[in-house]
């Protein structure tokens, strides 16, 4: 795994851009009025003094908006992920400061996004796209490397706060919390979908099912990363079933992307190039790429 270690290969590329995708189709979609808030007043003073959304207000327009969808557009293309880097934190970091409607997969982004800050400032390439020249310095190989251990340890603690948070909660712990989310009023799926899904949820064993099932995958997500090869992808699609399961029924197309990427980091290998676009090697005498050599 280590000798085909990239860390600027295509887990990161596609991670950054739809990492920003998540937040550009947030802010896109709803206005600076909608999101932004509270009152100056009431602000930290990292909001006050740097906060992309408020430095920028000039006759009630918010220009940091604009420019915030900007450096955005440019993470999405891949345009000098070394400028554009920390820019990128910058902007996810800001909006979780100033938009007091955030959800969970807000700050995940950014959690994520400034732990590849520390990648992109050793990404000295003019498109994320572009082939990478090989680490030769194993210090710096190992270091990236253990980023990307800790990326990987954060998604896990993710799930697993996810996970036993629920332990508490007793329509978790009694099987039937799908069910009331399901149904619910206010974050529930849409009305015309609960005439054709909730007979399956008047099954007390489907129900059950359900909850304990989300349980089970979010714990396994955990260990995701120490299973097999065959077995990571098997969880990885599931993990991705799940997530869009949430769309459907909840809604946050934006947090499905951010959980895409996630799961991504989690459980593939961050390699050169993904295994569908890597020659196989049927030959065992057949040389190695020189970009896997050294990376």
């Amino acid at each position: 795994m280590f000798n085909l270690f990239n860390p600027h290969g295509f887990t990161y590329s596609i991670g950054r851009s739809l990492l920003a995708l998540s937040l550009l189709l947030t802010l896109s979609f709803n206005s600076a009025q909608t999101l932004i808030g509270p009152d100056l007043q009431t602000l930290t003073f990292y909001n006050v003094n740097i906060n992309l959304f408020y430095i920028l207000i000039i006759n009630d327009f918010n220009f940091g908006y604009f420019i915030a969808k900007l450096i955005l557009c440019v993470v999405v293309l891949g345009y000098r992920p070394q400028k554009f880097g920390l820019l990128h934190y910058w902007v996810t970091l800001s909006f979780i400061n100033a938009c007091p409607i955030i959800d969970g997969g807000d700050q995940i982004n950014s959690n994520l996004t400034l732990l590849l800050a520390i990648l992109t400032t050793f990404d000295q390439r003019k498109w994320h796209w572009d082939s990478f020249k090989c680490l030769t310095n194993e210090w710096l190989k190992i270091f990236l490397f253990s980023v990307v251990i800790i990326i990987k340890i954060q998604v896990s603690m993710v799930y697993f706060q996810a996970a036993t948070a629920k332990f508490s909660v007793e329509e978790w712990v009694n099987g039937t919390a799908v069910y009331y989310w399901s149904l619910h009023e206010l974050h529930g799926m849409p009305l015309f979908m609960r005439e054709i899904i909730k007979p399956f949820l008047t099954s007390e064993y489907i129900v059950l099912i359900l909850t304990w099932g989300t349980l089970l995958l979010e714990l396994l997500l955990v260990i995701g990363p120490l299973l097999n090869k065959h077995c990571r992808i098997s969880l990885f699609l599931i993990g991705i079933s799940f997530h869009a399961g949430i769309v459907i029924i909840h809604g946050l197309p934006s947090f499905f992307i951010t959980m895409f990427v996630a799961l991504l980091f989690l459980l593939t290998s961050w390699e050169a190039k993904p295994p569908f676009l890597r020659p196989s090697m049927e030959n065992k005498n057949e040389k190695m790429p020189v970009e896997c050599i050294a990376c």
